[in-house]
């Protein structure tokens, strides 16, 4: 009798590590890009106004099961740094373009090797833009569609390395860019 309930007791104890993978339920992670495009159009002037962008977004993610989840971020973001110093005359006197904002997606993931998943994100997305032209300055508010689609490699440490495209639009703003970052799952 002693050495079966030592073999339920053992497989009670160790049967939630065997299987960590399967019950993470919750993921903190962050991504940057470095290269990107921003676009956006205005009352203000005649055309859109585009350049290179730099994102960050920051998240949290809910597992609802091994596939499928909800994520919810909060995106920084800014372009047209090449054209602000090199003076664009497309882009004529506006300056100090950026935009944040709060996005809420569906995430579903699919495991293509041991460790390896292609994924998706598919939402929503509230944003604020801003610029300058001259000395003033201008807001729009925006509320559109928020994609990505990326692959990451998941460490047996509850780490990952994620490499994505994203896309935001949504009225007069635009947005795509491409980012690499982590994220921890517990």
């Amino acid at each position: 009798m002693k050495p079966l309930n030592l073999i339920i007791f053992s497989t009670f104890l160790i049967s939630p590590f065997s299987f960590a993978e399967n019950n993470v339920k919750h993921t903190l992670g962050a991504t940057a890009s470095a290269y990107g495009f921003f676009n956006f159009e205005t009352n203000s002037i005649e055309g859109p106004t585009s350049g290179i962008s730099m994102e960050q977004d920051i998240y949290y993610r809910y597992m609802l099961n091994e596939y499928i989840g909800i994520e919810n971020g909060f995106m920084l973001g800014g372009g047209g740094l090449i054209q602000d110093v090199q003076g664009d005359k497309h882009n004529g006197d506006i300056r100090n373009r950026y935009y944040f904002g709060f996005r809420s997606a569906l995430y579903a993931q699919y495991p293509l090797i041991k460790k390896l998943y292609l994924y998706t994100k598919v939402g929503g997305a509230l944003i604020q833009s801003r610029y300058s032209i001259n000395e003033n300055k201008f807001k729009l508010e925006n509320k559109g569609f928020y994609g990505a689609l990326g692959m990451k490699y998941k460490f047996t440490s509850g780490w990952s390395i994620d490499i994505e495209h994203k896309r935001i639009t949504g009225g007069d703003f635009e947005s795509h860019t491409y980012a690499i970052g982590t994220s921890y799952s517990f």
